[in-house]
């Protein structure tokens, strides 16, 4: 999903080139981030499980809630309100009398979304970070090889850091609320699109730390592979 929702969304990346609405665009988007939140929230359940859930590997109870409350959280965040941001609130300073400009989008409801979405981030983005550092060790002292164990571990901080960074870009729209929001792209828009690149970056990152290592492919090359021949009579 993270991936069929930023392609869909390059199309048109900022709606440049007018191909789509703003609501259809931001859409687009919103899967696409949504889906790198939600696979954030699970890879560090799962992490947490494997520390602090002992032989029968259950998720603690306060995990469960978590994890559920922030899945929805950020659907209706990242996906249903990037869409109502643009047909709901006040859009007059962006209207000239001809209906409202398309682009435009209430500022309240984006920053509020981004604040609430924003402290969500942050906690998921603290655990993974504590309990990736504790998985790191713990599979060192299980007897997983070194090799493992980095590859696992930088995927941890990746993933950390790259939910931080969501945590203070969310934070820097807090002050839209109260205004009215038209970034037209030759004066306040950037040629550069920065969620687009992050979410392509994650795609491709996520790729890569999931390849195996060279002993891996070494073990598979050398597995004899049996097959089985019938004749017809």
């Amino acid at each position: 999903m993270l991936s069929l929702g930023n392609s869909l969304a390059s199309i048109d990346c900022d709606q440049y080139a007018g191909r789509f609405p703003s609501e259809v665009y931001s859409f687009f988007v919103g899967i696409g981030v949504s889906s790198t939140l939600i696979m954030m929230v699970w890879l560090t359940k799962n992490w947490i499980v494997m520390i602090v859930g002992g032989k029968s590997k259950k998720a603690p109870v306060w995990l469960q809630h978590s994890s559920r409350f922030s899945v929805g959280l950020f659907i209706f965040g990242e996906v249903i309100c990037a869409v109502l941001e643009y047909t709901i609130g006040s859009l007059t300073s962006c209207d000239e009398g001809n209906g409202a400009v398309n682009g435009c989008y209430s500022g309240t409801v984006n920053g509020a979304k981004n604040g609430i979405v924003g402290i969500a981030i942050g906690f998921w983005s603290s655990l993974a970070i504590y309990y990736g550092t504790h998985i790191k060790t713990m599979l060192k002292s299980g007897g997983t090889s070194d090799a493992e164990a980095k590859k696992i571990g930088n995927f941890c901080k990746a993933i950390g850091v790259c939910a931080f960074l969501g945590f203070a870009y969310k934070c820097m729209t807090i002050p839209r609320i109260g205004n009215a929001i038209f970034e037209v792209p030759s004066c306040t828009f950037s040629w550069v699109s920065i969620v687009p690149i992050m979410l392509t970056f994650i795609s491709w990152y996520a790729t890569i730390s999931m390849r195996p290592t060279p002993k891996s492919r070494a073990k598979i090359a050398n597995t004899p592979t049996t097959t089985t021949s019938s004749t017809v009579d």
